[in-house]
């Protein structure tokens, strides 16, 4: 890639593929050229003119920029490092699929624009003019925004995890759509209704509930149930499949899918999965609902753009899925054909008492698995704490509750355990269901854990309606871990003379 220089910068200038380095451009005219695929390293720009410029797929890091009009600039696919932005005007700008690192924007203006499907890490928005952009669909992790308005501009659809606020107006009727806030996070907005600041709400959990309530009556059924699924109201897989609903409810009475709300619910499934905190149970009814769905609404002309979207849904459900299952067989660790079940202690550590009865799930769950399980699971005493429950079971059964939490929670909890092998059972073929929903062609993998899986979910599965309560004992929030305590002794056999 030839490198830039000085005399070359003017305006409507051919700079596709070439190397900024070392620069400062300064007072300088470029507008309306085209810089696509541009490496731009180390630079300053000050009072530069990029108005109209094409900027797609350059990569800039380590870059100053200060003053610059970016106006209606085109910005896709870009990558930027390290860089700081100060008094810098992106307004009526488009800026898509971007990923920004570790950069700064300050005292910048944004109005009008239309910024989506791009991510933030570790950034910083400080005291920036958003009035009448459309931010939608974007990712922001560990970033900061301080002395910002988010309620003068549609600002829906976004992922906010780890990321700070200091005096933070945003639109209450948006927090719904935002997945990653806590409860600390509205405590520090200052939120605004119909432009006018909301000063009623004592606690985050009564707006919690008056927003739960507020679209109920607008009949926003999507919203309503991301904020009771970000919130913990619900279980991650009931959540997950009754935000579903929510997506196909329009098409019940006539009007079109909302396209923007399937690309919302796949981006809150891919951070799931990226926290390893994605329901497998889900990622296997989710895609059944959708082609049932589709298959009833095959031919509706209106619906086909909601139904291709959905159905891109459901192959990142069934890929994601593929992915998980490695996890769950590391986490359970490698069984060989030559040594038998063991018994074991095991300690159970809840925030709460559940509510259902913990050792007969365990035997429900050890019986459908199909694993030789030696011993059925029981209850040996409760220890001080939260609430812990010891139980004498066995590490087959053992194996058996982590699928079920692989199903529920996403991932099987990190055990610390014994480093003892047990055979499992041996099947020539992976049961169909298994095959059916969790396979591609020419995959597979272990057959213990096709049979595990296949028995563990079709038993969770019918214990509707008992599951829901079931999901939410189990959820994060309230199951802490296991520990096995001790290895359990083998009765000595005895003779009689």
């Amino acid at each position: 890639m030839p490198a830039v220089k000085q005399e070359a910068l003017e305006p409507h200038s051919d700079l596709t593929f070439r190397v900024f380095d070392d620069l400062v451009v300064e007072d300088v005219n470029l507008h309306q050229s085209l810089l696509n695929g541009c490496l731009i390293r180390n630079c300053v720009f000050r009072r530069t003119k990029l108005s109209r410029c094409d900027m797609e797929q350059i990569q800039i890091s380590n870059c100053t920029f200060t003053g610059v009009d970016l106006t209606n600039v085109q910005l896709t696919s870009t990558q930027f490092n390290n860089s700081t932005f100060r008094d810098c005007k992106f307004d009526s700008a488009l800026i898509e699929e971007c990923i920004w690192k570790n950069s700064v924007f300050e005292s910048c203006s944004f109005r009008q624009s239309v910024l989506q499907h791009s991510t933030f890490e570790k950034c910083t928005f400080k005291s920036c003019d958003y009035l009448g952009a459309s931010v939608q669909l974007n990712i922001f992790r560990d970033t900061t925004f301080e002395d910002m308005v988010l309620g003068n501009c549609t600002f829906l659809n976004q992922i906010m995890v780890g990321c700070k606020f200091a005096k933070v107006r945003v639109a209450a009727e948006c927090v719904g759509s935002i997945y990653g806030l806590s409860e600390s996070d509205i405590q520090s907005f200052d939120l605004i209704y119909l432009g006018q600041t909301v000063s009623s709400i004592d606690a985050p959990s009564g707006l919690i509930d008056s927003l739960e309530r507020d679209y109920e009556r607008r009949r926003w059924f999507f919203m309503k149930e991301m904020v009771r699924l970000n919130f913990g109201r619900t279980s991650l897989a009931y959540g997950l499949n009754l935000c579903l609903d929510a997506i196909l409810w329009p098409a019940s009475v006539g009007t079109h899918l909302r396209g923007g709300d399937i690309a919302f619910l796949e981006l809150v499934i891919m951070e799931m999965f990226r926290k390893k905190e994605l329901p497998a149970l889900a990622a296997i009814t989710i895609p059944d609902k959708i082609r049932s769905f589709c298959v009833s609404k095959r031919g509706v002309a209106e619906n086909q753009i909601g139904i291709d979207r959905l159905l891109q849904l459901a192959n990142r459900l069934n890929s994601l899925l593929l992915k998980m299952v490695p996890d769950l067989v590391r986490s359970i660790g490698r069984h060989t054909p030559d040594i038998k079940d063991s018994s074991v202690e095991l300690q159970l550590v809840f925030e709460q008492k559940p509510n259902f009865d913990v050792d007969t799930f365990l035997n429900d769950l050890g019986s459908a698995s199909g694993f030789p399980v030696i011993a059925r699971t029981r209850r040996l005493r409760e220890e001080a704490g939260s609430y812990i429950l010891v139980v004498q079971t066995t590490l087959l059964t053992l194996s058996a509750f982590r699928v079920a939490l692989w199903l529920l929670n996403g991932c099987a909890f990190q055990l610390i355990e014994l480093k003892t092998r047990v055979e499992v059972i041996r099947r020539k073929r992976s049961p169909k269901i298994v095959r059916d929903r969790l396979l591609l062609k020419g995959e597979d993998f272990p057959l213990w854990t096709a049979s595990g899986i296949h028995g563990v979910f079709d038993r969770i599965m019918s214990k509707t309606p008992g599951l829901e309560e079931i999901a939410n004992e189990l959820g994060p929030t309230n199951f802490k871990g296991a520990r096995l305590s001790r290895k359990a002794s083998p009765r000595k056999k005895t003779s009689r003379r």
